[in-house]
């Protein structure tokens, strides 16, 4: 029944269908508040999905797990930070975001790139992701975030912490070389205010 009231939702809002607005029409005779309640696909995504923020973020990490790097992995990325750039609460996402950096250590996607502004924007909700992300499989934008951590107002403790990581990230050989060089730059850069 719901997929049938749907499915005439969708008819009657068919640009190319000829839908005369008259005072028989559905939209004239009915009140507004049996069309919300039962023609409105938001209303679908929140009783069929459990939430629509909960729904968007799903959308959102299938997407991104099934998202490859490529020449065109900055555009589709923009795309994909649309569906929850809105959302107040994106702490769903930051596993899967940390797991596609881990998945692609070196690729271009953007700098900062979409991702990383998407994720400022919840600072520090998602720092202790960064960290744990920078221990088991760093990349060069995990590294980057973390040099601009480095750069904002943090305590002298955190700094020497964030430095620590840098350092260990600079001299592990299991590392990919060009991570380990970046992680060694950024560790140079901020070795003087924070040893």
């Amino acid at each position: 029944m719901k997929r049938a009231r749907y499915l005439a939702y969708l008819g009657a809002c068919n640009p190319n269908k000829h839908f005369k607005r008259n005072k028989n029409s559905w939209f004239g005779s009915d009140s507004l508040h049996i069309i919300t309640n039962n023609f409105c696909p938001l209303k679908w995504a929140l009783a069929v999905q459990g939430g629509l923020v909960n729904n968007f973020t799903s959308i959102f990490c299938n997407k991104l797990t099934q998202l490859k790097c490529d020449d065109f992995v900055v555009e589709n990325l923009y795309e994909l930070v649309d569906i929850v750039d809105d959302c107040e609460d994106i702490s769903d996402t930051y596993e899967s975001i940390f797991n596609f950096l881990e998945r692609n250590p070196t690729s271009d996607i953007g700098s900062p790139g979409p991702l990383v502004h998407l994720l400022e924007k919840h600072f520090p909700n998602y720092v202790p992701n960064l960290i744990k992300s920078l221990e088991s499989a760093p990349s060069l934008n995990a590294i980057f975030m973390l040099h601009r951590i480095m750069n904002s107002s943090i305590t002298k403790q955190e700094g020497q912490i964030y430095l620590g990581l840098l350092n260990d990230i600079s001299t592990n050989k299991s590392y990919d070389v060009t991570v380990c060089k970046e992680a060694k730059e950024y560790c140079d850069y901020h070795s003087a205010k924070y040893s």
